[in-house]
């Protein structure tokens, strides 16, 4: 089967991706591990599989916050992933695994697979990513490692945080005792990291207008003959200082009492504690006596007039996510022929999010009523330049008096999964040298509610000046913003917790305050599945083919309860039975030369939407909330691929694929209290069929036989392209007259680039090793919880790094990810209209690795 294995090796970001071999599997054999070995399988271009999209490492995701990391294309929202074969949970509303709960140095191997059989756990429709751990018996020898990491970004040095660190060892070893053979790997993961970023945000609020200096909110009028345009509600500057400590903890045992018996332990702990602090200051009157004074084409109010209030906002947030998992693994052969194994699996995840905030608004002494007339002008780029109609000091901290608020919100999920599997394989004679058969069953439950308490404009008029005089302090972040040509670069700034207290007359955070909203949510998902898959070996006109046939049987029964806290507070509960799905599946992979491998494949495959949903539901609304009833996406798929290699030094892939599938996000009517209701935005291309289709074309190069010194150099490129008719309708209605789906283009599949390439340069010589990596991708639909559309700008990346192996058991490293300050700009609802831009600047990461 075709594949892609993407190095665990900590490593900065980006940068590992120009050796395509896994680092562990060079760590097979007692002799390896030495720097000759090590410079010599980076040279090797070993067999690639450039599927659809995109190369990332593992440790990626931990090691590079500016760029925005997507495993085939549109993970997670249409990909799925395991760890060591199973489905592992996740706090966030996929299901894919966050990789930087795990020590990545006891990680074997990613394997990102294009092609599904039928002995694979369902899931994905673009792509099935698998994480999977050393085994220690595997290894065959012992292994001690240890590596020392600091981090630094400009960025956070300007909020006044230390460098990060990252500490991990990890002790591999087998023993053979009179009850069979032994091993232990175990290994634990410290880190203090950051996140820093500066963010201009454009509320998702948008209303299409036409009237011009109207007084008070814009609106649109069908009779009009002025131009549309898209003004939005509020416009927010965002400094913000973000840390994170990280603690993961890994062990497995591995006996074999016999060559015919193997038995296998896992058990993951990992903890991650989340701070965020920051301070926005605010127009939160867009729509206010808007008078457009320049319009793009598409729609979007490049310069503009209105008039608003200011507001100073001050924000904390706490978040402590817990992660336990663990599983039993057996197999065992009791003939040549025949092999039975079996896992059963527990993994739990735990999120507590807590936010406080408080804010004062503008008072007299920056207009009457505390409004202030304004231009703002977004034709310099991602953040706009905001001028005043009369001259204003944003800083004065006494000009901040008015609508006082205090917020509470607190957000708390409980994910469990308990799973179980069995597997037979037995080997034949004939055409079909093995048939496999096995089961699969899992229990899925998903909890969680969110409270969200609001003063009610009643904070006491002495709180609020003792709040406005004693919470002061200085700004976050120094510089703010300064890459981006805005004149919004500071305002006062207060304490969260302190003016949260002085509103409030209590340090008790949990304590209620006056209006209450939110919910809860309850799921529980059973899935069976079984399946039987034959895999042949043989010659067609003299031509070595080799391939598997299978077909799957799934069942998945859901049941869902949610409530509100607003109106009645009776729970909404849906018994939403079974669904049974066929999934057939064939690959074919024949060799006509030994230098040449061509591959195809038909298969259909299903997507479970997020666990406590966004894509693929129906809603439901009642008077006591919302409930989503999820449906699994199916989709039938073709590909084909062909792998070719010229000499030793050089490696050709080609992928193709072709897939179609239902093209609605949200099938079903929208029903409310009085009787069904159509909603158009929702229906649109419901009753359609879309296509997926691109294809993807790389190449590795090394040159070992250039003359020294230019033997060690090694060069790698590929070319990804992907076109659909899949339709994403914006399903918001700030103005619910005018929806924004009649005025704007849908959408296509969240995450997917029409364009991506990579290019990447490596050398390595005694013991140096020097790489780059320029990454550009087109610009894709990334939405706001499926709640309204927003599209990234194209992206441009570009990593290096240089290494030196001091000794055969001593590395130095020095990376940096994100070398052009290159900043993401999100637009919304049309193109050249900014909905956030934000700035991350460049990390840098020297890391000391010792192997032994």
């Amino acid at each position: 089967m075709p594949y892609l294995i993407f190095s665990t090796a900590p490593a900065a970001a980006q940068t590992e991706t120009a050796s395509p071999s896994a680092p562990e599997q060079q760590q097979s054999s007692p002799r390896s591990g030495t720097n000759a070995d090590e410079a010599k399988a980076a040279k090797k271009p070993e067999k690639l599989r450039t599927f659809k999209k995109g190369k990332v490492n593992a440790a990626d995701r931990f090691d590079n916050p500016a760029a925005d990391i997507v495993i085939e294309d549109m993970a997670p929202f249409f990909g799925f992933s395991t760890f060591n074969g199973r489905e592992i949970t996740g706090s966030n509303n996929y299901r894919d695994i966050s990789f930087r709960q795990f020590p990545t140095e006891l990680m074997k191997e990613n394997v990102s697979r294009g092609v599904q059989s039928a002995d694979q756990v369902e899931g994905a429709l673009f792509g099935l990513t698998t994480t999977d751990a050393i085994k220690p018996l595997d290894l065959k020898r012992r292994r001690i490692q240890a590596e020392l990491r600091g981090i630094y970004a400009p960025y956070a040095d300007r909020s006044g945080q230390d460098p990060g660190k990252r500490v991990s060892a990890s002790y591999i070893d087998q023993f053979d005792t009179s009850i069979g053979r032994i091993g232990i790997s175990a290994g634990f993961m410290l880190s203090d990291s950051f996140l820093p970023k500066d963010f201009y945000k454009a509320t998702t609020a948008v209303r299409p207008c036409n009237s011009i200096g109207l007084v008070g909110n814009c609106t649109f009028s069908p009779t009009s003959s002025n131009p549309t345009y898209f003004a939005t509600g509020s416009h927010t500057f965002r400094q913000q200082r973000s840390d994170e400590k990280q603690r993961a903890y890994f062990g497995t045992i591995q006996w074999q009492p016999s060559d015919r018996l193997d038995i296998s332990f896992d058990a993951e702990r990992s903890s991650r504690v989340q701070s965020r602090y920051r301070s926005e200051f605010s127009l939160t009157e867009g729509f206010r006596n808007i008078t457009p004074l320049e319009i793009a084409p598409s729609g979007a109010p490049l310069r503009y007039s209105g008039e608003s209030a200011l507001e100073s906002l001050a924000f904390a947030r706490t978040r402590d996510e817990k992660y336990t998992g663990f599983g039993l693994t057996i197999r065992y052969e009791p003939t040549d022929r025949l092999t039975i194994s079996t896992d059963a699996s527990y993994s739990r995840t735990t999120r507590l999010q807590t936010d406080i905030s408080a804010s004062m608004a503008s008072n007299d002494l920056f207009g009457p009523g505390g409004r202030v007339p304004y231009t703002i002008d977004l034709t310099h780029g991602g953040v706009p330049v905001i001028d005043f109609a009369t001259p204003i000091n944003l800083n004065n901290y006494d000009a901040y008096t008015e609508d006082a608020a205090a917020r509470r919100g607190r957000d708390t999920r409980r994910d469990v999964i308990k799973a179980w599997r069995g597997d037979v394989a037995y080997k034949l004679d004939g055409l079909f040298d093995e048939i496999k058969a096995g089961v699969r069953y899992s229990t899925h439950t998903r909890t969680g509610q969110l409270l969200t308490y609001l003063s009610n404009n009643d904070i006491p008029v002495v709180n609020v000046v003792a709040g406005n005089a004693n919470c002061r302090r200085g700004p976050i972040t120094t510089d703010f913003l300064a890459d981006s040509g805005t004149n919004i670069n500071s305002w006062a700034v207060f304490d969260p917790a302190c003016l949260y207290a002085t509103f409030t007359g209590s340090t008790d955070f949990d304590k209620p305050l006056t209006n209450r909203t939110g919910g809860g949510i309850e799921i529980h998902e059973k899935i069976w599945a079984g399946y039987v898959m034959g895999t042949f070996k043989t010659d067609l006109a003299a031509i070595p083919v080799h391939g598997n046939v299978g077909l799957r049987l799934v069942e998945t029964r859901r049941w869902t309860s949610v409530y509100r806290f607003t109106g009645n507070p009776t729970p909404i509960t849906d018994h939403s039975g079974s669904i049974v799905d066929l999934l057939p599946s064939a690959e074919l992979t024949a060799s006509p030369r030994d230098n040449l491998q061509i591959s195809a494949a038909a298969y259909r495959t299903l997507l479970r939407s997020a666990v406590d949903g966004f894509n693929m539901r129906r809603v439901i609304a009642g008077p006591a909330g919302v409930m989503e009833r999820q449906r699994p996406l199916r989709a039938w798929n073709l590909d084909a691929s062909v792998h070719y290699r010229p000499d030793k030094d050089t490696a050709l892939s080609l992928d193709l694929y072709y897939k179609f599938f239902s093209s609605s996000p949200w099938p079903g009517d929208l029903i409310i209290p009085g009787g069904p209701v159509l909603n158009p935005a929702l229906r649109a291309d419901s009753l359609k069929k879309s296509y997926l289709r691109g294809f993807a074309v790389a190449v590795n190069r090394s040159f070992s036989t250039l003359p020294a010194p230019f033997d060690g150099l090694s060069v790698q490129g590929s070319y990804a392209f992907s076109d659909t008719n899949f339709r994403f309708q914006d399903p918001s209605a700030t103005d619910p007259a005018n929806p924004l789906y009649l005025f704007v283009d849908p959408a296509s599949i969240p995450g997917l680039s029409k364009h991506v390439a990579t290019a990447a340069v490596r050398y390595d010589k005694d013991g140096w090793g020097l790489g780059a990596t320029y990454e550009y991708r087109s610009g894709y639909f990334r939405p706001t919880g499926l709640t309204s559309n927003r599209v990234l700008g194209a992206t441009n990346y570009l990593n290096a790094f240089i290494s030196h192996q001091l000794t055969n058991h001593v590395q130095m490293r020095l990376s940096a990810a994100n070398l052009t300050n290159e900043h993401e700009v999100l637009y919304r609802p049309v193109s050249e209209a900014v909905g956030q831009t934000s700035y991350a600047g460049t990390t840098y990461q020297l890391s000391l690795r010792l192997r032994y």
